[in-house]
């Protein structure tokens, strides 16, 4: 199998430096910040998408000014405020030597993601990491998968995604993989299950026996 990490909320808990790294840029637009529970929809999506509904319509400058004042924070700062989540190493490294190969498919930047895990020494167990090629990047999860797929030539029923966020279990879903849905993460059951998730499992441990029996 070639199995497809989500990175923030599936592989790392990155939520205070995103949180941090929001609060900064909301204060810099002269905005309120908003609740903790509104701030965790923006971990999954670009960030011109979760920007959206907080800023004036239509005014792209103005989305494209508040993810600047986040990454400049983000990119110094908050990239590092995160902790894998307990457990990761050994089940990557027991998944790689089952024979699966493992790659990351991610909606955070690919330089920022690249950074982020050679920071955390979790490089030598992926093939590939794959992201956006901005933050603002108007590439949904679907086309990210897609350009993965086709580059490594992978077989769709021998591929499987892993996510937190039902933005994952859709782009597995539009390109025929298994989805496979982590609770530890910012997205709920009902949100894996109806966006197409084969299963959902609610600790790191379980992985390895979830995908054993796909």
């Amino acid at each position: 199998m070639h199995i497809l990490f989500d990175l923030d909320g599936t592989l790392v808990d990155s939520s205070t430096g995103i949180f941090r790294s929001l609060e900064s840029a909301f204060r810099k637009m002269g905005k309120e910040v908003p609740p903790i529970q509104e701030l965790r929809s923006f971990i999954g999506p670009p960030l011109g998408i979760s920007f959206q509904p907080y800023l004036p319509p239509n005014e792209p400058e103005v989305i494209e000014q508040a993810i600047a004042f986040f990454l400049e924070r983000y990119q110094e700062t908050g990239l590092y405020e995160c902790e894998v989540y307990p457990g990761f190493p050994e089940i990557l490294g027991t998944l790689r030597n089952n024979g699966h190969t493992l790659g990351v498919a991610t909606a955070k930047s690919e330089p920022l993601a690249k950074r982020l895990i050679h920071h955390l020494g979790l490089q030598s167990y992926f093939h590939h990491i794959d992201g956006s090629k901005s933050e603002n990047s108007p590439s949904d999860k679907a086309a990210l998968l897609n350009r993965i797929i086709e580059r490594e030539t992978l077989n769709s029923t021998e591929t499987i995604m892993v996510g937190d966020r039902k933005y994952d279990m859709a782009g597995a879903r539009a390109n025929d993989l298994l989805g496979v849905g982590v609770l530890w993460g910012f997205g709920s059951e009902a949100e894996l299950n109806e966006a197409g998730a084969k299963c959902c499992i609610a600790y790191p441990h379980e992985l390895p026996r979830a995908i054993s029996t796909l």
